[in-house]
């Protein structure tokens, strides 16, 4: 390939689908033929062609493609590949959905010829793979999997590496949440196509910290919520985990069940009197009883910034309650130093209620805090962790 084939790829410009049965051969096609058609490249495409192969029939095998023009002209091209494995069984789905690449608030969107059959993810971090189990090992409690690792990152010659593995990881994430795994953790640095002090500094700006040689972020807690009453449930489980001082970023579309899971946390801490949306007055304030935290209900819609919401004046009150902010996203999070984000998502099916709720952890309040026992609630877990708080409280 001539160095004038070497171009900078946004996020936007890529899309990331899982790897099909019988594709292997085109897929090392693809890449060994962005080499110098040399005796080596023929040689790399028979290596690709058997370790794609093994990942696929295997493990998951993620590709990046692109449709972004290049030196060479417009074409629709194949940019990177990931092998996503776990230390359990791995079963295969068999999907060819788009994943979009997505980073914290900055989201890029795939894009495929066949927009009916392959849906592009667009307002949520996450969405269920057609056809995808939905958890790695239905024998493994959530609490208590490893997770989800990559050993092998592969990015065509020619390319900026960096979104294309971006890109990569960020579908690997998506994949690995809605298998039900706690973590994903990225592997390998020999296979990884840029050296290993960038893919560290850019991974540090994405979630992943140190653990050794490897690099590890922590993923959302996927719980399905078929009914609007399991959402109430939800909230209110939830708050048996909450203390003053905490803050909570919710986000979704109009109608996901924003508020409805702000009622179910405040019939949890059981505030002072019923919670309904401050649409209009922007903030209510409930107080805590016996001893509980109150509840600062937001609807930030209309909020335009941190400024606008710091003039709340919620910090008065902030560290004795919980603070539940509606349409947060991107101007909630500096409101402490650690937020627990909630995405709130409808499914494909607009005839569907079932909503899928990511429950992200951000910062030192969350440490070592283990929420994946909101992923299997029951309609009587509600009821259960109220009796329990109310005997706490009884016993201190």
């Amino acid at each position: 390939m001539d160095s004038t084939d070497s171009r900078t790829l946004d996020l936007a410009d890529i899309s990331v689908r899982l790897a099909q049965p019988g594709e292997a051969q085109s897929l090392s096609d693809a890449l060994s033929g962005q080499l110098r058609q040399t005796r080596t490249a023929q040689r790399s495409g028979e290596r690709m062609f058997s370790a794609f192969s093994e990942w696929i029939e295997r493990d998951l095998c993620l590709v990046a493609e692109t449709d972004a023009p290049t030196a060479a002209g417009r074409g629709y091209r194949v940019v990177g590949v990931l092998q996503l494995v776990n230390s359990g069984a791995v079963p295969t789905p068999s999907s060819d959905e788009v994943l979009a690449p997505q980073h914290g608030a900055n989201r890029g969107a795939g894009s495929q010829e066949d927009a009916e059959s392959e849906k592009t993810l667009q307002d949520g971090r996450h969405t269920t793979l057609d056809g995808a189990p939905e958890c790695w090992d239905d024998d493994r409690p959530h609490s208590s999997h490893a997770g989800a690792e990559v050993r092998s990152v592969i990015v065509a010659p020619g390319n900026d590496h960096e979104p294309i593995a971006l890109a990569l990881l960020a579908g690997a994430e998506q994949l690995a949440t809605d298998l039900g795994s706690a973590q994903l953790r990225v592997r390998g640095w020999a296979s990884h196509p840029s050296t290993r002090s960038m893919m560290r500094a850019a991974l540090s700006q994405h979630g992943y910290h140190a653990d050794g040689p490897d690099l590890v972020c922590t993923l959302p807690v996927r719980v399905v919520v078929p009914t609007t009453e399991a959402m109430h449930t939800l909230g209110e489980v939830l708050a048996s985990e909450l203390t003053g001082g905490d803050v909570i970023v919710a986000s979704g579309e109009l109608g996901a069940g924003k508020t409805t899971f702000t009622q179910g946390i405040g019939q949890g801490l059981h505030v002072s009197e019923p919670v309904i949306s401050p649409t209009f007055v922007l903030v209510r304030r409930h107080d805590g009883v016996g001893g509980r935290p109150g509840l600062i209900h937001v609807d930030a819609y209309r909020l335009g910034s941190l400024a606008e919401l710091v003039d709340l004046d919620l910090d008065e009150t902030m560290d004795s309650s919980v603070t539940v902010v509606e349409w947060g996203a991107g101007i909630a999070e500096e409101l402490a130093s650690s937020y627990l984000g909630v995405q709130i998502d409808r499914t494909a099916d607009p005839e569907d209620d079932t909503r899928i709720v990511y429950l992200t952890p951000v910062g030192p309040r969350w440490q070592g805090v283990d929420l994946g026992f909101l992923s299997v609630l029951t309609p009587d877990d509600a009821a259960d962790t109220s009796e329990d708080a109310d005997m706490s409280k009884e016993l201190q």
